[in-house]
């Protein structure tokens, strides 16, 4: 094969990677929140660097918060919950605009940091992002828009190079990338060559505090559970087994260390010192596998727990409750 049909073949590869680029970012916006007074944060301000368009707000020190956010398929707008804490009022621009629309929150879950918002009827039409059906997988090549530092509408790419990080959270399950993701990414698109959305930008991990090759990402498969279950119920309706879980020193297991005394688990019967085998169907092989089980359950469902205890196997049907009411 020669030379010039290899040059024709990178010429409008690349071609049709601009052009995605073009049209994915259509759909993305800068989300700028005002805080209420009473959680106004005080101390120095990073600059706020103004690109396009020219009249994007300044940040004045400790008075706003900003991020990124795009539109899904289904008209809702999608971001961290970090980036609209506390806010009193949520506005987002695009890159065509001259103005901001304000929107309303929808709801959000702290404990993966999505947030759901709806727009208003003055709200220009935009062709959303679509979500990506299919699992993602280690090498993908991908692109991030989003607005790192203030620097508007940057594009960035990499690969993904690790899949199902957990940092601190059993609950968020995030793919690692070294594509350049900063402050300001906070909310906005990771993507797929074809233009699918992969995964939700969320935090950069780096002693620094500055981009350092580990970015993460909330996993699609992950945020369109929980925005569905949002946009449904208005909140996420975790489940309890009242049971405290480690790994056992002899045999790596996933172990029960302490059932809590008229818990789910202790109604059911599960004792300190009973291995995690298995959950509905599911292996157990470390704990994050428990949390994936009972992300796809409610309190009030049952799950079927397979357990050794004295190096016996033993099934035992849990009843799951929920969070008490505050």
């Amino acid at each position: 094969m020669s030379f010039s049909v290899f040059a024709h073949r990178e010429s409008q590869a690349q071609t049709e990677f601009l052009d995605m680029i073009e049209l994915t970012k259509k759909s993305v916006v800068f989300v700028v929140n005002t805080p209420k007074s009473d959680s106004i944060q005080t101390g120095p301000a990073r600059p706020f660097k103004k690109i396009e368009p020219d009249d994007l707000p300044e940040l004045s020190p400790g008075l706003k918060h900003m991020g990124a956010g795009f539109v899904t398929e289904d008209g809702y707008i999608i971001t961290n919950w970090h980036v609209i804490e506390n806010a009193k009022e949520i506005e987002v621009y695009f890159e065509d605009s001259d103005r901001p629309y304000v929107v309303e929150l929808v709801a959000a879950d702290k404990e993966t940091d999505i947030a759901v918002l709806k727009h208003g009827s003055d709200f220009p039409k935009v062709a959303g992002l679509q979500w990506r059906s299919t699992e993602v997988r280690q090498g993908e090549e991908v692109f991030a828009i989003g607005h790192p530092l203030g620097f508007t509408w940057s594009v960035t790419k990499g690969i993904i190079s690790h899949l199902d990080r957990r940092i601190d959270n059993p609950w968020q399950s995030t793919i690692q990338t070294d594509t350049a993701i900063n402050e300001g990414n906070s909310g906005g698109p990771l993507l797929g060559m074809g233009g699918k959305v992969l995964a939700i930008n969320v935090m950069i991990v780096a002693p620094s505090g500055g981009f350092q090759g580990i970015a993460l990402s909330i996993d699609h498969a992950t945020a369109q559970r929980v925005i569905a279950a949002l946009i449904k119920d208005g909140e996420i309706k975790r489940p309890l087994m009242g049971v405290s879980l480690g790994t056992d020193d002899k045999t790596y297991k996933v172990k029960a260390v302490a059932v809590t005394a008229g818990g789910a688990g202790a109604l059911a019967g599960i004792k300190v010192g009973d291995l995690y085998i298995e959950m509905d169907g599911h292996a157990i092989k470390e704990l994050d596998d428990v949390f994936d089980v009972l992300a796809l359950l409610s309190p009030g469902d049952n799950v079927t727990v397979k357990v050794l205890r004295d190096g016996k196997p033993l099934t035992i049907v849990v009843k799951l409750k929920g969070l008490p009411a505050t």
